[in-house]
Parts: structure tokens; sequence; C-alpha cells
């Protein structure tokens, strides 16, 4: 069982977690959370406990202007939000220059450090991925429909100022925790492939909600890869990330990973050595990482990760409670759940995208020549009698 006492630790020994370098911070800022004065009254005695000297004041938390910034990302003490503020992103942008170079530097513009933007933002690094392909120059035009795109990108940046999350990962839950688990979703496309995480926990009084950790994405390499491939590099992705994630968790999780892909599931749950080398060296790592009876597979539809492989805008990224929350029956205990023990059948798999190891039997036929040649005898009884004067 987890202690409310310990709620408190886990809000800041967590990803969402404050600098602890700071030497003086203001009380009133970082106790504007939705659990009120006993959040206030823990986070002081935690912050004397850790050494951080703090200090009361009388600013109102919405008199703050500009917004706090918490690990580079804005935080809305007042409201205990984590977003991002594009405003500075905003102002380079409307320089309205269109180049390789430029947008280069909006994407190094763009600090997300848990990937809360990764939808929206693995759309323009696909943009320029595409934009190193053709071999366009760093100050030349972009072809037209590549421009058209980075218009597109830019007039939707606008709604970036609708994505808040809230630092807290377990709300305004201030009850026990009968058990806390991690699930990690990943999915590829020819473009671009990720995962993303979720925290779900279950209250004392069965109450089950889940939050947001992070996700990541990457775009997908140049060398041209099957969709499996990819979506086997994507569930590698998935396994490295929990990995560090439950490394900086200071409770134990149950760590739970889902794919659409059948083949995946199939490689991962299967003897690596049996498969060609791309798969064997990423199906081995997995499972070192992770056990097989980890992995389960979900329905295209319910897999939040398939937003980072395609890409959406700001707006509708802010909307989409499939990516704040994850699929509906997570939400649900574990029998509604998709069945992460099920048997694939040969006809629902393509036997040439299994990527089997061919195995080849080489036959070696030795000849050697003969020691003595008979035909040089005229009958049986000489042979003998040379045969045993040589031998």
């Amino acid at each position: 069982m987890l202690m409310t006492s310990f709620v408190v630790e886990m809000m800041f020994r967590t990803l969402y977690v404050l600098p602890w370098s700071v030497c003086k911070y203001s009380v009133t800022r970082a106790c504007c959370c939705a659990n009120g004065e006993l959040i206030q009254n823990n986070l002081i005695l935690l912050w004397q406990q850790e050494g951080v000297e703090t200090e009361f004041s009388e600013t109102s938390a919405t008199d703050l202007k500009p917004p706090i910034k918490v690990l580079g990302l804005a935080w809305d003490s007042e409201k205990d939000l984590i977003y991002f503020d594009p405003k500075d992103l905003l102002n380079f942008m409307s320089r309205k220059t269109e180049s390789k170079r430029f947008i280069l530097s909006v994407v190094g513009r763009i600090f997300d450090p848990i990937g809360i933007l990764g939808p929206f933002v693995i759309k323009l690094k696909c943009l320029l991925q595409d934009l190193w392909t053709l071999g366009v120059d760093w100050d030349s035009e972009l072809p037209p429909k590549l421009r058209h795109k980075w218009q597109q990108w830019s007039s939707e940046a606008e709604g970036l100022t609708e994505i808040k999350i809230p630092r807290f990962y377990l709300g305004d839950v201030d009850q026990e925790l009968s058990s806390v688990d991690i699930h990690c979703f990943s999915d590829a496309s020819k473009s671009a492939y990720g995962t993303i995480l979720y925290l779900r926990f279950v209250t004392c009084n069965n109450k089950i909600k889940t939050s947001f950790i992070c996700s990541k994405s990457r775009v997908a390499p140049l060398k041209s890869l099957t969709l499996p491939r990819l979506e086997l590099t994507a569930a590698l992705l998935s396994a490295r990330l929990a990995k560090q994630v439950s490394s900086c968790l200071k409770f134990n999780a149950n760590i739970y990973y889902w794919t659409d892909s059948l083949i995946s599931y199939y490689w991962i749950r299967g003897d690596s050595s049996a498969f060609k080398p791309y798969i064997k060296n990423r199906v081995q790592e997995i499972q070192l990482l992770s056990d097989p009876s980890q992995w389960g597979h979900c329905p295209g539809k319910d897999n939040p990760s398939d937003l980072i492989s395609r890409g959406t805008s700001a707006v509708k990224l802010a909307q989409n409670e499939l990516w704040w929350h994850g699929p509906p029956w997570l939400k649900l205990t574990p029998d509604h759940w998709p069945n992460r023990h099920r048997d694939i059948l040969d006809s629902e798999l393509c036997s040439e995208e299994l990527e089997y190891r061919s195995s080849v039997h080489v036959a070696v036929t030795q000849q050697r020549e003969s020691l003595v040649d008979i035909n040089r005898f005229s009958s049986l009884k000489k042979l003998l009698k040379v045969t045993a004067w040589v031998f």
C-alpha cells in the first residue's frame, strides 16, 4: 500500500519534479496545488528534510508574470499545470523565412523533454528529413509541396497554447493506492515511429485513473525498412524508455507493453535465434529489458502512439483524450483489457514477413584416387600378388 504521505514525495521525485538545485524557492509559488494546505505543509517539511531553504511570500500566484519555468517548461502554479509557452517561438517564426536553415532553427527552439508535443513536432521533423532527401540547399526556396506543409505547420503552431497537463501525476487523489502500473504503447509508419507511457493507479476504493508520463518519437531512417521492422524498432524504443522511467520512480510499478503489430508481437514472444540478424538483435534486447509475458497485442484504434507515427495538429492534440489518458479500457479492470496471451494463427501472418533465418545444409563428396589401378592387371591372381607385395 502506498501511504498518503508518500504521495507528496512521489510528486517531486518523478519526471515532473521541480529542480532540487534551487537553493531558495517561494513556498507560495509552489503550493498552489489541488490539495491545498495539506500539500503545502508536506512540501515545506519535505524541502526542509532535503536541506532546501524556503521562504514565504505574500505575492499571489496569479500576479506572477512571466510564467514560472520548471525544467525549461512553463508552470501554472495556481492550477499546477505544465504547458508549453510558444510566445518566443511564434516571435521567431514571424520572420516568415522559408528555408531549410530556418526550419532547422525552429526545430532547435522547441524544448519538449517529456514529449507532450510529440505528434505535432514529428510533422516538422519529417518535413526537415524530406528537405535533406531532396538535397535542398540551406538558403534555397522550398519546393512548392514542402512549402505548403511548412506554412500549414506554422499556422497550427498557435494552437500550442491549448496544450496543458497536470504536473502532479495523481491529480486530486488523496487516498491510499492499492496498485500502480505503467502502460507502454508503441507504433510505427513509413514516416516515423514512437512510444508513449501512462501511469495507471488504483485507489483502495477501486477508483482507477490514468495520466500521461512521457513519449518519445523518431523519424524513420532514410534506409528503407519494412513496416514490421519499424514496428519492432518502435517496440524496442518503448522497452528502453520504460526502463529509464522505472529507474526514476521511487515505488514499484507493474509494467505492461502494447503493440498493434501481430508480427512484432510474434517476434517478441518467440525464439530470437530463429530469425534474421536484424530481428534477432532487437528481439534479444527487448527480451533483456522486459519479459515476453509483459507484452500484449491491442487494436490499432486503441493505440495512442499511432498519433506519433502519423502526426496531428496542435489543436487536435490538445483535445485528444486518447493521447492524454490512453484507451478507455485502461480505466477498467484487467478482465476488460485485450487478451494479452492470445494465440496467433499461421493464417494471420505472412510467412515471408516473419524473416526466419535460412538453414543451408552443405554435403561435400571427396573423391580419392585409387592406390592400385585394377585395369592394368589381366587376372585377379596377379592383382592379389601385386597388392600383397605393395602393402
